[in-house]
């Protein structure tokens, strides 16, 4: 699906502009998805800078208290998105009402990661001319089931695949 969506936006040109880029929904959804599935994030830790009561209880948490957000337990949640155990694009199309405060990779609010649009850009831009040139296939030791070691954010075993030229 990601490269017929490349070759539908680039046509016959290949010069790849930020206007293309931002066409790509679908790659969009499959890099949000990457990233809420690998979150590199998994605890945001903020000190609170003033008597907070929590809506609706009695608790209120003290100004100077470390507030710590688990936010691996955020993007899992079926509450957030509506596939959230499957790596599955569909989970940040605008339909399906992706929580947004739910998906922490950048952060959110004013103090999100400055370099998130550059971050993202660059992606794109890698992506874009890996999968415009080369095809990724599984590699000879690729095992049946890939298996994510979350404490070390990589697959267990390497990710084997190689690439053929279009």
């Amino acid at each position: 699906k990601v490269y017929d969506e490349i070759t539908d936006v680039f046509g016959a040109d290949p010069k790849i502009t930020f206007e293309k880029l931002s066409a790509l929904k679908y790659l969009d959804m499959c890099v949000s998805e990457g990233l809420r599935l690998a979150n590199a994030v998994p605890l945001i830790q903020r000190v609170c800078t003033k008597n907070y009561q929590i809506p609706g209880t009695d608790v209120v948490i003290p100004k100077g208290a470390n507030v710590n957000v688990p936010t691996t337990k955020m993007t899992l949640d079926e509450q957030n998105f509506y596939n959230a155990k499957e790596f599955d694009p569909e989970n940040f199309n605008p339909e399906n009402k992706p929580n947004k405060f739910a998906f922490g990779t950048f952060g959110q609010g004013p103090r999100n990661c400055i370099g998130m649009r550059y971050a993202l850009m660059i992606l794109k831009v890698g992506l874009v001319s890996m999968l415009m040139n080369y095809k990724i296939l599984p590699g000879e030791k690729m095992p049946e089931t890939l298996r994510l070691n979350k404490q070390m954010n990589h697959f267990e075993g390497g990710l084997p695949v190689k690439f053929q030229k279009r």
